[in-house]
């Protein structure tokens, strides 16, 4: 692959892995270099057009998609409603912001600028890279967990909004006309939907 630089300069090579290889010129339509902090090396990012249609959706039902303060989301079809707890996030942001706290406390003791100090600021650049990219797959595995749960129950619209805010954006109060007209996951109050709890697998690790 040729990516072209400045004037006057020769393009830049990129060789592609074999799977890649087949792909017409055509089907690539974005080519970036990013840099990873966490793993202190730089990445190719791609993004190719596959030509393959989407799948058709399990069926015509409806399920609402609330994201919690405390739990990641709360979902219900109007018969069940579904809190995925993923306890492993909050237990990985909690530990992101205790261990953040102790490195900044030893930064503080060091000279703004000098050796120490910008190796206290590597580690927690890399540091902050990490827990980023944990908490990006386990928010993946969220929605995973949404998306399968969804079509077990031929759901063909998953609706998510912020209540809280478009109701205020309509001049409503934000949390008490939600409570007076639904239940804490967003159904009418006046239904009594079973409620399940799911513990999701990666919440052991």
């Amino acid at each position: 692959m040729l990516l072209s630089l400045a004037t006057g300069l020769e393009p830049l090579r990129v060789a592609l892995p074999e799977h890649l290889l087949a792909s017409s010129a055509t089907a690539y339509k974005q080519v970036e270099l990013v840099w990873d902090n966490a793993g202190r090396h730089y990445h190719w990012h791609l993004t190719l057009e596959d030509g393959a249609e989407p799948a058709p959706a399990p069926g015509t039902a409806v399920v609402a998609v609330d994201s919690w303060e405390i739990h990641p989301v709360a979902m219900t079809n109007g018969t069940e409603a579904v809190v995925v707890t993923a306890r492993r996030l909050r237990a990985t942001r909690q530990y992101t912001a205790k261990r953040l706290a102790e490195i900044q406390e030893k930064q503080a003791g060091k000279k703004k600028h000098s050796s120490r100090w910008k190796q206290r600021q590597r580690h927690k650049h890399r540091f902050l890279a990490q827990k980023e990219r944990r908490t990006r797959d386990i928010e993946h595995k969220v929605s995973q967990a949404v998306v399968a749960w969804a079509q077990a129950r031929a759901v063909g619209c998953i609706a998510t909004d912020e209540v809280r805010t478009s109701r205020t954006a309509s001049g409503f109060p934000p949390r008490a006309s939600r409570r007076s007209a639904c239940g804490r996951t967003g159904r009418p109050a006046s239904t009594s939907p079973t409620r399940q709890r799911l513990q999701a697998s990666w919440s052991s690790w």
